[in-house]
């Protein structure tokens, strides 16, 4: 869901800059919300890996 949703708001992004007037208030909000999911995601991804971290060394 993460992924689809960080792909979807980066083409957006790239179709807002890559436009001939650039509206800079939708850039800035295309590129927070990118921002807040891209966090999310590598939140995940390190709670991930530290679980299994955590699972191999208690063996």
């Amino acid at each position: 869901m993460l992924i689809k949703k960080i792909n979807e708001l980066r083409k957006n992004l790239e179709r807002a800059l890559s436009a001939k007037e650039m509206d800079n208030n939708e850039i800035l909000r295309l590129s927070m919300e990118l921002d807040k999911y891209i966090v999310e995601y590598m939140k995940i991804r390190v709670c991930g890996s530290e679980t299994d971290k955590d699972a191999r060394t208690s063996d």
